[in-house]
């Protein structure tokens, strides 16, 4: 497609699907009812001043992390009951669904440092170590309101508190710090209603203080929902070590959404996935037809990125921990993007080659190029419209069924929070893009394209391990991998239609993309900044795409920049097209039906062990109710042996019309055989002529395997007679040796005709079938048709055989008298 064309369709393809995004995000999507009003650094500061307010100014210098929470069970409920429209509505309404996650871990409370020499802020620090011990965790709701509150603690100077006391701090806290929508309206302060509200629940049982702890409880009711609300407190020795505010969901939505089948069905696919990449992997490694270049280069990419997304990621803080795990993680990320995209790479460029051009380019340096504008500019086109039909399908899919999406799908979470979710959210979609590329769509269509020649169902089976694999993160199963499917659908249209470039572009586009209407919707200026840096750097790779595409070709060999395992590649799949199309010449000149002869029941079947063979059977019809059967196997296997067999039944059709003799007819071709063909490659062969007005049938072998006479009641015998196989002698020898044997005929018997491939089938254990066999299959299917006894004795060789590489032509001749 000329590239002013292909702009003039990219681009408003790409301006419609932001347009339809953006439209679609907060009614349809499932993260579309996340407000964030508060920033996430409000919200640590705010859990640094509760710290100081009840432990000290030991804690306000405490190092702490924040990570938006998702209530799976609460976000499945309002998905269920009320549609994600609605449910999206109720989120954003009441601050719902999502809240953030304050933590200080105690890796992180010998952070905690008090300058000065005094007393004073000695006993401050001490106070907070005390209490920090373990994790201090704080839950906030996005408006900012404190939901929870834990602080372990191991205080051994702890003394027990009165009930009042203990009943007032927990009052005292709760009128500070807890929602207050769901209080009683009227008169009176937070204090007195929380008063009226709070209750004692237990003394708590504490083996090293026993006394010190108890604990209060609330119930209030969020209407919007119809939930209940659990409001619990409890008092350590006169202070507050936990409280919680949480919306009690019914028992069905906190049951786990597992679906047994569907996981199944997914670690399967893995499962099958690994192992054909392996087995790949080697034989492709053996051959020399794996290439580095490419891998090597988006190893070193992926590292970096991953590097970046581990550095961004806030469960992971600041510490020596995290040092090793950017130094040492990235590396094994590295290893396995050098081994996956070559296996996914060596295939296409057998099936594919013209896809991957681009790499090959960009690779090179050559980034000014049309097909590299092509792949860029489609892909960001392709992966935008793709997150816009996955919204526009959730949109239609929630009007009929209930759809949920919890607990799998972190990602465009985990961004939120960090320093630059620019660069965490960018390098974990191209880490998740270069797999996806290699492994479900390279490797997968090549294997799939090599079997099937539609277009359309390509796309469409191509898409199905996608489906499996992103379906699961969207319930119910079958719906999301429905959905699913129509987006793995257009990604293999996109490898297909533009290029593979084009397809990594598209897999990281669409996830960034929704990433970015989640900062967009969630209602933070600090959030929609980041948003617009994804959005600048999109624009700058859309300028170098459309300037590429402007661009004059500079490379017009793709064989003159493609990897040297390419051209490797490409000799093996020239030879083997054109053995392919020697075996269909070759196929072609054995007889495409049997005679039909009044009397006759004739079946054959050739099988060859390569793409060509020098087995060899034919009829010749030599007048009225008069037919001659021949069978002939060439020495050797090959194109060698191919040419051989159709030299033979050159001389055959040429000689057989002279004579009815067998032995005549084959005394001639070994002469003919013997001048042509250079030493040592000789023809064993059968030649029989069937008279059904004398009812007799006259044989002539030539070193081959003897025929088989099997009667009605199941008894046979060996038509042996001397010959020497065409091409061994010439002169008195062979015709010495030739013997023609005349055989009446009775109605009822079936001559077998075979080459030693039957007999000489074979097992892993280099077991033969044998003759035996061979006379037990035949004697368990007398007075069976030609063709009955034909495909019984086929199917019981390979039975025996089960998976062992055929190694010899194998063909069968079947003629029963009628």
């Amino acid at each position: 497609m000329p590239p002013r064309r292909f702009a003039a369709i990219a681009l408003p393809v790409l301006a419609l699907s932001l347009f339809l995004t953006g439209w679609l995000y907060r009614d349809a999507h499932p993260f579309g009812g996340i407000a964030l009003p508060v920033p996430p650094g409000d919200l640590i500061a705010r859990a640094q001043s509760i710290g100081t307010e009840r432990f000290g100014p030991g804690w306000g210098t405490a190092r702490m992390k924040a990570r938006l929470h998702r209530d799976n069970a609460l976000l499945r409920q309002l998905q269920v009951e009320h549609g994600m429209e609605r449910a999206n509505a109720l989120q954003r309404a009441l601050g719902i669904g999502y809240a953030w996650d304050v933590t200080l871990t105690s890796d992180t409370r010998n952070n905690i440092r008090v300058t000065g020499p005094g007393d004073q802020e000695r006993e401050a620090f001490q106070r907070a170590a005390r209490v920090v011990q373990g994790d201090a965790r704080l839950r906030f709701d996005v408006n900012g309101r404190l939901l929870s509150f834990t602080v372990p603690s191991t205080d051994s100077a702890a003394r027990p508190a009165s009930f009042a006391a203990s009943r007032e701090a927990a009052v005292a806290f709760l009128a500070a710090y807890a929602p207050t929508d769901l209080l009683p309206r009227g008169d009176g302060d937070m204090r007195s209603k929380w008063g009226g509200l709070l209750a004692p629940t237990a003394a708590l049982t504490d083996t090293a203080h026993p006394g010190t702890a108890m604990r209060f409880s609330a119930s209030l009711f969020l209407p919007e929902i119809a939930d209940s609300v659990a409001v619990s407190i409890t008092v350590h020795a006169g202070s507050v070590s936990a409280y919680a505010y949480d919306i009690i969901v019914p028992a069905p939505y906190r049951d786990s959404d597992m679906n047994i089948p569907a996981y199944a069905l997914v670690l399967m696919t893995i499962c099958a996935l690994v192992v054909s990449m392996i087995l790949i992997f080697i034989k492709r490694l053996r051959s020399y037809e794996i290439g580095w270049r490419t891998g090597l280069y988006l190893a070193a990419i992926a590292v970096v990125a991953f590097s970046t997304e581990l550095v961004e990621t806030p469960e992971l803080g600041l510490s020596w921990d995290l040092l090793l795990v950017v130094l040492i993680a990235p590396i094994f990320i590295g290893l396995a993007v050098a081994v996956v995209w070559p296996i996914g790479e060596s295939i296409a460029r057998e099936e594919m080659r013209p896809q991957l051009y681009a790499f090959d380019l960009l690779f090179k340096g050559r980034i000014m190029h049309a097909e590299v504008g092509k792949g860029m500019l489609g892909g960001i086109a392709a992966g935008t419209a793709l997150a816009a039909v996955w919204l526009l399908l959730l949109r239609l899919a929630g009007f009929a069924f209930p759809l949920w999406m919890t607990g799998n799908d972190q990602e465009s979470l985990a961004s939120i929070g960090t320093f630059s979710p620019v660069l965490l959210q960018l390098g974990r979609q191209i880490v998740n893009a270069i797999f996806i590329t290699s492994a479900l769509f390279l490797f997968i269509v090549s294997v799939l394209k090599r079997r099937i020649a539609s277009p359309a169902l390509l796309i469409v089976v191509g898409a199905l391990p996608y489906a499996i694999l992103s379906g699961q993160d969207l319930h119910p199963f079958p719906l999301g991998s429905l959905i699913a499917l129509a987006i793995g659908a257009g990604l293999v249209w996109t490898l297909l239609r533009i290029n593979a470039l084009a397809l990594l572009v598209a897999v990281c586009t669409s996830g960034l993309i929704l990433t970015n209407a989640l900062m967009f919707s969630s209602g933070n200026p600090w959030l929609h900044s980041a948003a617009i840096g994804h959005a600048g750097l999109a624009a700058v790779l859309i300028a170098w795409a459309l300037a590429a595409l402007w661009t004059k070709d500079p490379v017009a060999d793709p064989d003159a920049i493609a990897p040297a395992f390419v051209l490797r590649i490409s000799e093996r799949v020239r030879l083997q097209r054109e053995l392919e199309v020697a075996r269909n010449v070759q196929m072609s000149f054995l007889p495409k039906s049997t005679p039909a002869v009044d009397g006759l029941d004739i079946a054959a079947q050739c099988i060859p062990a390569m793409e060509v063979g020098g087995d060899y059977y034919d009829f010749l019809d030599l007048g009225p109710r008069k037919v001659g059967v021949a069978i002939g196997d060439v020495s050797g296997k090959g194109t060698q042996a191919a040419f051989y067999m159709t030299l033979t039944k050159g001389f055959l059709r040429a000689l057989s019309p002279r004579s009815d003799s067998p032995a005549a007819v084959l005394r001639a071709m070994n002469g003919l055989f013997y001048e042509n063909v250079e030493r040592g490659h000789f023809v064993s062969m059968i030649y029989a002529v069937f008279d059904l007005e004398a009812m007799t049938v006259r044989i002539g072998r030539a070193g081959h395997n003897p025929p088989i006479r099997l009667r009605p009641d199941g008894t046979m015998e060996e038509l042996r007679s001397s010959g020497v196989a065409l091409g061994c002698d010439i002169g008195e020898k062979f015709d010495a040796a030739m013997e023609e044997r005349e055989i009446a005929l009775s109605p009822g018997d079936v001559f077998v005709f075979y080459t030693d491939g039957i007999t000489e089938a074979m097992t892993r254990g280099r077991e033969e079938f044998g003759e035996d066999r061979l006379h037990a299959v035949l004697r368990s299917h007398a007075g069976a048709s030609a063709a009955v006894i034909t495909e019984a004795l086929l199917a019981d060789v390979g039975r025996f055989a089960g998976k062992t590489e055929q190694h010899d032509d194998m063909t069968v001749v079947l003629v029963r008298i009628v």
